[in-house]
């Protein structure tokens, strides 16, 4: 980071505005800030750090404000720094937390800590200002602002006054501190989380296995437990006493077996046997349902009997039936003839009417023929009046398209007229739409600001409601915390008594009668401690106590931290919702009254240029008087088409005068010629078609006459057919001994003659075989016993049931061998893992103790990195050490044993050259003091630097009491030290010194100098 301006307003002692540029100072390397005592020399700093971090300034005085009527000036006190990073320029703005005179009405009011960050890298160093910043990052919300300053820098407050700013005393109260409070400082500056996550990962996965073996073990001698067994050896034993009984049901189960496969034999030799008696019983009971039948097929073979007969009466039959069918016929077409004569006779008298009437119309052709020749007549006149009809039809063209022409030209005068008063109707609008928009407009900003304000006040609100509730919270959590801090703090004391306690008893135990005591030597022992609980384990609850008092001291202060966050929270909303004005209304009825508003403003349109509008006015104008011209020509050409139109028409109906008004086109006529001719045609075709219709009625009449002979004729045919039939069909049913009544019985039966000859077949053979089946199924009982079969099959039941227990207990030994067998396979591949992983993770949970801190050295990983980043910055430091010494120190790591406890590996000594031994650093004088806690603070700014690729370092500030020097013994320090410096500039790197020294005055003439007067001080470049 490299300072380029500073604007201080009031800020600290300075009572008016100040403005630093650093530029020249910094391009000069090295510079100094001078000035007296109490004059604000490092102020200048505090104003850079509170414009950074916006912290340090909260208790200054910030306002002068002056007071005269109802005017006031003010002043508030603001800071503002502009500084170079990376090739970007940044500009922050801050007031902080002060009071100011209300905007309304008397009296004071808080004003809340604000700040604003810009980034100003387009715009020239010396063009930006406070009213000039640049493009804005983050604004008002100091949180926001404050995070977004991290972020671009790489460091906080507490880094930046370690860094930045070497302020005097704080590296000399860093290089006598302890390890622990160094350790913290350096966690901060390095980042070393990587190892700190390394070592919870190992810690985790260590436990992670040692938790597996541990439930692994517990898991084997559960399953034991559950399978009722004390150890392996006792299942293994159990496996064979299994095994035993596992023989001896296996042959029960065989000899059951051979039991139940004899009685299923019998069983079934038994149940043959049954079924031949069955057989026999059943072959008897179908030969006499047989023969039961005998009466049904006589009957059967009667009907069969007749049917043949009838059978052969079938053809008498069907003869004697078409017989009648053609008696019938012959009459009927008899009937059908004699009504055919009846009908030609009416339409031959009808025919000869027709011809009569239509003789008497041969008048009307004639008529129609002198029609043809007037037509042809009127044709030729239209012929000859040609010319006179295309004259007159060209001046009604012109008439007409002048008459267009005339009608354009009226329709675009009426609508220029109309949209010159459309134009003046919309001037008008404009005017009146102009006015409104702009009251709607003024009234929508005031309601938007008066919404933005009630929005502010309410975001206020529910800020301060957020923050009073966790301030509650945490005010809970502290009472909690400090609860459990106290409870704690007793256990501690109790688990300390009880290890001394044990520890005394201990040492009691081992001492002897005359022997000196080894704590107070003495050789008597009147009352040695005895009695009370075993020592072990008091030590590691004592320690276990301590840890857990020290953690919950470390929550109860965290929680006191929190609680005081919380308060500052509460007091800074609080303050910053009595700083705003109460609202005119609620911020969404404000919001709703402005999006009105604006819907208002969009109804109506799109904002039209009015003073265009009226400069169109005139050329609409004009527009109209053009057209109003064109329109009298127009009208004046459509007069002059009408009279050569009128006069043309007038000569071509004189010639055609004698010619009918509806006959006047061609094609009339035409079509009137093609009528009276298609009507001659009509006429002349209806004579000759009744002429014709008498000769084909003539005709039909014979013909039908003819057809009722020959009907009459086939009937006394029919007569004497039908008469041979019957007596034929009479003579054969007599020789076949047939009644009528028979042979229609009889004559349904004729179709089946074939199935009924089959089912007396069939019934034949059914009953010989029912015979021989009876004989035979009575030689295979013959002689024997019909056989019990329950008996049997109780038998094979009893059988079946003791060979399925036997089998099943011999099945259910053998499951349980196996599962036992199973147990222990099991068992043991349980065993083989848990012994791998036990093995396996060994290395793993060592590393993890190592790096936990549980090692030789008693260090963590962590602090073991730490420490070889503090190695780099002691080697820096002593870059700087060395030559401010004139060659006499080094500083070093001290990283022995003392006492027996490891130390934390942080501890510093100073490596003296001319006694070439170790010493402690506050053995050192106080001038030997400053230039170590500088070398040391350089060389860590240069460490951070290098590690951190966000941190640059361009310019730092020393503040480390250079008067020490000044009065040391050795004149030479001072020039020694500033060497030194002029040798970090050389580095490309400036250095700023706060001094009141006068020697450095002298040796650094580049610079500010700080000014105090009663009124405030004031600054001064000094540019040599």
């Amino acid at each position: 980071m490299k300072p380029l301006k500073l604007f201080i307003t009031a800020f600290g002692p300075y009572a008016a505005t100040e403005v630093v540029d650093f530029r020249r100072a910094v391009d000069a390397g090295l510079f100094g800030i001078y000035g007296p005592t109490g004059s604000g020399k490092t102020s200048i700093f505090s104003a850079m750090a509170f414009a950074l971090f916006g912290e340090g300034a909260r208790h200054e005085q910030p306002t002068t404000s002056m007071r005269s009527g109802h005017a006031a000036a003010q002043t508030l006190t603001e800071v503002a720094f502009l500084f170079e990073l990376g090739g970007k320029r940044y500009f922050v703005r801050r007031q902080p937390e002060q009071k100011r005179p209300r905007l309304r009405g008397e009296g004071e009011t808080d004003h809340v800590h604000t700040a604003y960050l810009f980034d100003a890298t387009d715009i020239e160093v010396d063009d930006v200002t406070v009213d000039n910043c640049g493009t804005v990052l983050a604004e008002k919300r100091v949180g926001v602002v404050n995070e977004r300053i991290r972020e671009v820098l790489g460091y906080d407050i507490e880094q930046f006054r370690q860094i930045v700013l070497l302020p005097q005393g704080h590296f000399e109260r860093f290089l006598a501190s302890d390890s622990k409070a160094r350790l913290e400082i350096l966690r901060g500056l390095f980042d070393v989380s990587l190892y700190e996550r390394m070592t919870e990962s190992l810690k985790a996965k260590a436990a992670d296995a040692r938790t597996t073996y541990q439930q692994g073990m517990l898991l084997h001698v559960q399953q034991l437990t559950n399978a009722g067994f004390a150890s392996t050896d006792d299942l293994t034993s159990a496996i064979g006493a299994a095994e035993g009984r596992c023989v001896e049901l296996d042959a029960g189960a065989a000899t059951a077996d051979a039991t139940r496969a004899a009685a299923v034999t019998t069983l079934a030799n038994g149940e043959t046997l049954q079924k031949c008696f069955d057989e026999a019983g059943a072959a008897a009971i179908a030969l006499t349902a047989l023969q039961g039948r005998e009466t049904e097929m006589d009957a059967l073979r009667e009907r069969h009997k007749v049917a043949g007969c009838a059978a052969q009466l079938v053809d008498r039959d069907d003869v004697l039936t078409r017989a009648v069918t053609a008696l019938v016929l012959a009459k009927d077409a008899e009937t059908i003839a004699a009504r055919r004569v009846t009908e030609t006779l009416e339409a031959e008298a009808t025919a000869m009417r027709s011809l009569e009437h239509l003789k008497t119309k041969v008048g009307e052709i004639d008529t129609l023929k002198r029609q043809i020749s007037d037509l042809d007549r009127y044709a030729t006149v239209l012929t000859d009046a040609a010319d006179l009809k295309a004259q007159a039809e060209k001046t009604e063209g012109l008439l007409v398209t002048a008459r267009a022409a005339t009608a354009t030209a009226r329709k675009q005068a009426e609508g220029a007229t109309q949209t010159l008063v459309t134009h003046r109707a919309n001037v008008d609008r404009a005017h009146a739409t102009q006015s409104e928009r702009l009251r709607l407009t003024a009234e929508r900003d005031r309601i938007q600001r008066l919404a933005r304000h009630a929005r502010e006040v309410e975001r206020a609100r529910t800020a301060l409601e957020t923050a009073e509730g966790l301030l509650t919270k945490a005010q809970c959590t502290v009472a909690d915390a400090r609860l459990r801090r106290s409870g704690l703090e007793t256990a501690v004391r109790d688990r300390q008594a009880e290890f001394i306690a044990g520890q005394a008893r201990l040492l009691a135990e081992s001492l002897e009668s005359g022997s000196p005591c080894a704590v107070c030597g003495s050789v008597e022992h009147p009352q040695p401690a005895h009695g009370g609980e075993p020592a072990a384990g008091l030590e590691a609850a004592w320690r276990e106590a301590q840890v857990a008092f020290d953690s919950a001291a470390t929550d109860a202060q965290t929680a006191e931290s929190a609680f005081s966050a919380a308060a500052s929270v509460r007091d800074e909303r609080r303050t910053a919702l009595e700083a705003l004005d109460a609202p005119e209304g609620s911020a969404a009825d404000l919001e709703g009254e402005t999006l009105r508003l604006g819907k208002a403003i969009e109804a109506l349109g799109a904002v039209v240029d009015v003073t265009s509008l009226v400069g169109q006015t005139v050329k609409l104008e004009g527009n109209v008087t053009t057209a109003d011209a064109e329109r009298s020509s127009k009208a004046e050409v459509e007069r002059s088409a009408g009279t050569a139109a009128a006069l043309a028409r007038q000569s071509y109906n004189d010639h055609i005068a004698a010619v009918p008004e509806s006959l006047h086109a061609a094609a009339a006529i035409t079509v009137r010629r093609r009528s009276v001719s298609t009507q001659i045609d009509e006429r002349e075709l209806e004579i000759q078609t009744a002429q014709d219709a008498c000769t084909q009625t003539s005709t039909d009449r014979a013909a039908a006459e003819s057809d009722r002979t020959g009907a009459a004729k086939r009937i006394t045919e029919c007569d004497q057919d039908l008469t041979n039939a019957r007596s034929a069909y009479v003579t054969r049913r007599d020789e076949l001994g047939l009644t009528d009544e028979q042979y229609r019985t009889a004559k349904a039966d004729i179709a089946n003659i074939a199935t009924l000859f089959e089912q007396l077949d069939t019934f034949r053979e059914n009953l010989t075989r029912a015979q021989s089946r009876v004989d035979d199924t009575s030689a295979a009982i013959a002689g024997r016993e019909q056989p019990n079969l329950e008996l049997f099959r109780a038998d094979r039941d009893a059988a079946q049931a003791a060979a399925a227990t036997a089998t099943r207990a011999a099945a259910d030994a053998r499951a349980g061998w196996n599962q036992l067998n199973r147990l222990l396979e099991s068992l043991r591949e349980q065993m083989e893992r848990l012994a791998l992983l036990n093995e396996q993770s060994g290395p793993l949970r060592d590393l993890a103790d190592a790096f936990e801190g549980r090692n030789a050295m008693n260090i963590t990983l962590e602090t073991y990195a730490v420490g070889a980043m503090f190695d780099q910055v002691l080697e820096a430091a002593n870059l700087r050490f060395g030559p401010m010494s004139q060659g006499r120190y080094r500083l070093e790591r001290d990283v022995q044993t003392v006492g027996g406890r490891g130390k934390r590996g942080l501890d510093i000594r100073v490596h003296d050259i001319q006694t070439g031994r170790a010493r402690e650093v506050t053995t050192l004088s106080g001038g030997e003091t400053f230039i170590a806690a500088l070398a040391l603070a350089l060389g860590l700014s240069d460490i951070v630097e290098m590690t951190h690729g966000a941190i640059r370092l361009d310019t730092i500030f020393i503040d480390e009491g250079f008067g020490s020097l000044d009065s040391d013994s050795d004149g030479g320090t001072l020039d020694q030290v500033l060497q030194v410096l002029q040798d970090i500039v050389g580095q490309r790197r400036a250095v700023g010194l706060i001094s009141h020294v006068p020697l450095v005055q002298q040796a650094v003439p580049n610079g500010f100098a700080v000014i105090k007067t009663p009124s405030g001080s004031r600054i001064e470049e000094r540019i040599v």
